[in-house]
């Protein structure tokens, strides 16, 4: 315990032991509970502090997990006003995601503008990033969020075979964000409880009508920033085009969970008003892909097969995915996996 509590907290011997004395004596056996206390008296510490402020401070935090719970989400109410509307995004997409997104996926919902009248485009995208975007998960979720999978966690690569090309890549598992505990996600969405008064109430409907609205407006922002003029004819292009293109989807971080996941969000709202406003931007979505954007010939299908929209069916289409495949896979990036997921999405339209 002694050992648990004292590299990043930074206790003089007496006061450690003093606090393992006190933990051991209340924990009755709960981990998480000391795991909660530990990042507590962490977030205090921080501030420099005497002997008997530690002292008091732990003995006044609650004794369940509960109370805990009770103490964090206090926090996060208290908080500025951008860093209760980031929180409620996150816990949004942690909840009713249909897996746990990744922290550049996380970085890139928060990015993108969800107001009725919020424009799309590149300039407004990058400026609302996330800087630092682990230290705005702790801040926006404090000890209720966790992200896994960090390299300094002892994650491995793995080989993955990408069969209908007979290749095979080795795919580093990216970090995920998610509740530190399902405790977490009970207290949260307990009907009943103190979270049910609070912002950070849970609706399903909202959650997914937020992100299906966020994971159209992603491709919107994809589809309006690819001008045509950028390119020549598709049937032009030359190896450089696909590189080029490529280099620019591999930026784009939440485009393989929009792909795969926008239809399943919109069924989970169809019978509510959110279902008519994700209509509205799948049709908008329909407009941006006009011919020779090449967007359309990456995901023409997708929009088509999955809205129902009335676009046009392009014969090059498979064609123009096989070569960014084939481009995807031969470019080293720093990021294999997300090429190799962003190839796995291709070959599946």
């Amino acid at each position: 315990m002694g050992s648990f509590l004292g590299p990043q907290l930074d206790f003089s011997e007496d006061i450690l032991r003093g606090a393992t004395g006190y933990i051991i004596k209340n924990a009755h056996g709960v981990f998480l509970w000391v795991h909660l206390i530990k990042g507590e008296l962490l977030k205090y510490s921080m501030r420099g502090t005497t002997k008997k402020r530690i002292f008091d401070f732990l003995k006044g935090l609650p004794m369940e997990l509960e109370g805990l719970y009770e103490r964090m989400l206090g926090e996060l109410e208290g908080g500025s006003e951008d860093a209760i509307v980031d929180g409620i995004k996150m816990f949004r997409f942690i909840f009713f995601g249909l897996q746990p997104p990744t922290v550049a996926e996380l970085q890139h919902a928060l990015a993108v503008p969800d107001g009725p009248g919020d424009d799309v485009n590149e300039e407004s995208f990058q400026d609302a990033m996330p800087i630092g975007i682990e230290k705005r998960i702790v801040h926006c979720g404090r000890n209720l969020l966790e992200i896994k999978g960090r390299e300094d966690d002892g994650t491995c690569s793995f080989p993955v075979a990408l069969a209908p090309m007979g290749l095979l890549l080795t795919a580093s598992i990216e970090p995920s964000v998610q509740v530190m505990h399902q405790t977490v996600r009970g207290f949260l969405l307990r009907p009943d409880g103190c979270a049910a008064t609070s912002r950070f109430k849970a609706n399903a409907k909202d959650a997914h009508t937020w992100i299906a609205t966020i994971c159209l407006r992603y491709p919107i922002l994809w589809a309006t920033n690819t001008r045509p003029d950028e390119f020549p004819p598709i049937g032009s292009w030359e190896t450089r085009h696909y590189e080029e293109y490529v280099r620019y989807l591999e930026c784009r971080k939440l485009i393989n969970y929009a792909l795969v996941s926008t239809g399943r969000h919109m069924q989970e709202v169809k019978d509510s008003p959110g279902f008519e406003k994700c209509l509205a931007l799948v049709n908008m979505l329909a407009r941006k892909l006009q011919p020779r954007n090449p967007a359309i010939y990456v995901i023409g299908d997708w929009v088509r097969t999955t809205f129902g929209s009335d676009i046009r069916e392009y014969a090059e289409a498979p064609q123009f995915k096989n070569q960014m495949i084939g481009v995807a896979v031969t470019i080293r990036f720093s990021d294999q996996n997300t090429v190799l997921r962003w190839c796995l999405s291709a070959l599946a339209l």
